[in-house]
């Protein structure tokens, strides 16, 4: 019985050491927060910082999308800039008006743009009365090495800054 239990003891500790060997995988991550951050504030400029969404992505076997609400308070002109120099792989970016739940199939995206561009910038047209705007970043399955493959994109907003002061320099005068 002794030898029934020990074998099967060493059975069970060399198996857990062969699935231990097999499933390390290293972790590769591709993200640079902070460069691609001081990109989309100088993209930013003449607009007036709003938010900034940083989405990290982790490259799977499948496809994948994930979804982003970007709120918007002001009823000003807006700018989105998109830096995706953080990822190894490209992907497809689209921008609602709706979420996914509330869409239709005929629904069209108001802009499309490929991660390949590496930063790029969108703004609404005119006209449109925006209270949030849903965007989609479609991931595609990316070949499995064993290695595990991270990345991120930084999304930054800005409204225009469009505060008018009177133009005979009136007003509460202190002295």
């Amino acid at each position: 019985m002794k030898k029934i239990f020990i074998g099967l003891s060493l059975l069970t500790l060399m198996s857990f050491s062969l699935f231990n060997e097999s499933s390390t995988r290293e972790i590769i991550n591709y993200c640079d927060k902070e460069n691609s951050k001081e990109k989309c504030k100088k993209a930013l400029v003449p607009y007036r910082y709003s938010s900034m969404k940083v989405t990290d992505i982790t490259f799977r076997g499948y496809n994948q999308i994930k979804e982003v609400t970007i709120p918007l308070f002001f009823d000003s002109k807006y700018r989105f800039v998109f830096n995706t120099e953080g990822l190894p792989h490209d992907i497809i970016i689209e921008i609602y008006d709706k979420h996914s739940t509330e869409r239709k199939k005929k629904d069209e995206p108001l802009f499309t743009a490929n991660s390949s561009q590496k930063q790029f910038n969108y703004e609404p047209e005119e006209g449109y009365n925006l209270t949030n705007i849903y965007v989609n970043y479609l991931i595609p399955a990316a070949e499995e090495t064993g290695d595990v493959e991270k990345g991120c994109i930084v999304l930054m907003s800005g409204f225009e800054n469009e505060i008018s002061f009177p133009s005979d320099g009136g007003g509460d005068e202190t002295n």
